[in-house]
């Protein structure tokens, strides 16, 4: 989950109460995904996962800094300690503290919900699913439950076709369960995008962008699918709209590049929105930057359009990716100013 010192808004963690509000999506459509069977298209489910949303209001995980977590660490109480844990990423130390605090009270809500969603963050899907049903049973409809079983049903590496309908209409009932809840409807419109259903995936982002203040992480994923969908010229809108709160935001200089590339075949645009982000000094992403050079590379040489195509619309991803959907780190979505001072 979280390794580095910023944190990424998600929703399943620690859902519980957030700053955000808004509409609420229409039930996902069946019909969206094709076929019964087979494995997930090569490069579907590659984005990252997103396991919780933390706002001011949350109980468990308050929008502090880092350090103050740190802080936390050391407190003598259990709670307090694998709560900084679990907000620091040390997934492995919140796995022990909340088996512990289980073992004198099986059906603790809280360390319920901090072990799914660390059980999560070490990819052991299959127990973090296991433990989100316990939570189920302790508070039915718990949207963070919910979205831990999507999650598992998306994220295994033997997942099928049918496994991700069923991770669909998990995330949904996720984001129906809580009208602030935000991860899963970004894990929603994700798998959504990877499986070609940009329209939905568009819809989706905006229920989400509209439910945490036009954050940039909803707001990145409407852009993607406007642009996935042709739409080009409010994608753009989008990520222009996103630079003018944060203007060092990569994945928005990242994503307009590809929309005056491959929308607007505008290469003189393209290459000076792919210069932003190689030139960054406030971006440590420096996967982004390798694929905006890449990109940039590809722009001015004779590499046939077809391959151009591939590598310009390569989502973007964290450098050292497997590329796999098992592989991705899971994250916890911040919500409000603070978070998105930081890059989406």
């Amino acid at each position: 989950m979280i390794k580095k010192q910023r944190f990424f808004l998600t929703s399943a963690l620690l859902i519980m109460g957030s700053t955000l509000g808004g509409c609420v999506t229409s039930s996902a459509n069946k019909n969206d995904l094709t076929g019964d069977s087979g494995l997930m298209p090569k490069g579907a489910g590659a984005h990252r996962a997103v396991v919780s949303q933390i706002g001011a209001k949350d109980p468990m995980l308050a929008p502090y800094p880092r350090a103050y977590w740190l802080d936390q660490r050391q407190a003598k109480a259990l709670m307090p300690r694998a709560r900084g844990a679990l907000a620091t990423g040390e997934a492995s130390e919140v796995v022990a503290m909340a088996k512990a605090r289980l073992s004198r009270n099986p059906s603790d809500p809280a360390a319920l919900t901090m072990l799914s969603a660390a059980l999560t963050m070490s990819h052991n899907y299959e127990m973090a699913a296991y433990y989100a049903s316990l939570l189920e049973q302790v508070q039915p409809g718990n949207a963070f439950a919910l979205n831990v079983k999507g999650l598992a049903s998306m994220l295994s590496p033997q997942s099928t076709m049918a496994d991700y309908r069923i991770a669909q209409e998990y995330f949904q009932k996720s984001m129906d369960a809580d009208v602030s809840q935000v991860a899963a409807g970004l894990n929603l419109g994700s798998l959504q995008l990877e499986l070609g259903n940009a329209a939905g995936a568009a819809a989706v982002f905006k229920t989400v962008a509209d439910r945490c203040g036009q954050c940039s992480a909803g707001m990145i994923g409407y852009g993607r699918a406007l642009a996935r969908s042709g739409d080009f010229s409010k994608a753009a809108g989008v990520f222009k709209e996103i630079l003018a709160k944060h203007p060092h935001s990569s994945p928005a200089l990242y994503n307009l590049a590809l929309v005056y590339k491959n929308g607007f075949q505008d290469k003189a645009k393209a290459q000076s929105y792919l210069f932003a982000v190689i030139h960054n000094s406030r971006s440590k992403d420096q996967g982004m930057k390798d694929r905006a050079q890449i990109v940039l590379r590809s722009l001015s040489s004779q590499k046939g359009t077809e391959e151009r195509s591939r590598i310009a619309d390569e989502m973007p991803s964290r450098a050292g990716s497997a590329g796999a959907h098992g592989a991705e780190d899971a994250e916890i979505l911040m919500t409000g100013l603070q978070a998105d001072s930081e890059e989406p």
